[in-house]
């Protein structure tokens, strides 16, 4: 069986106010897919929150400096590659926010949901490059 193979690239500003265009993505790729709930709110919490990372933390908010997004579908998963022209990090050096005083941080849970909610989470090369991937 030829398995059915979507592929979708597209590479935005380092602006917050582009999460909006990822949404439509999402949105579009929902609807084309017939996700269930369930994956569809794993894949759009996920990719949002890795690209505002991107934007926010790779990036640091230069919007000269762009996000690009490449999204792979099969008929069993979603993958994702969001790389950023920041200088990367290291995801062992990202504090738990279920210990300590980290629980009442405004912050610093992204990496920690997009773990739970991907079948598989990796930081490419020198940390610029994140992978998601979601079973569907």
């Amino acid at each position: 069986m030829v398995s059915n193979i979507i592929k979708r690239q597209l590479q935005i500003d380092s602006r917050i106010e582009e999460l909006k265009t990822c949404l439509r993505v999402c949105h579009d790729m929902r609807d084309s897919l017939s996700l269930d709930c369930d994956t569809y709110f794993s894949f759009q919490t996920s990719l949002l929150e890795a690209v505002q990372n991107a934007i926010i933390h790779g990036n640091k908010m230069d919007d000269s400096k762009k996000v690009t997004i490449s999204l792979t579908v099969d008929d069993s998963v979603i993958e994702v590659l969001i790389e950023d022209e920041g200088n990367g990090f290291d995801p062992d050096c990202i504090a738990n926010p279920t210990c300590g005083d980290n629980l009442i941080k405004e912050n610093g849970r992204g990496i920690f949901f997009i773990k739970n909610l991907c079948d598989d989470f990796q930081v490419i090369g020198k940390g610029n490059i994140v992978k998601l991937v979601i079973r569907i």
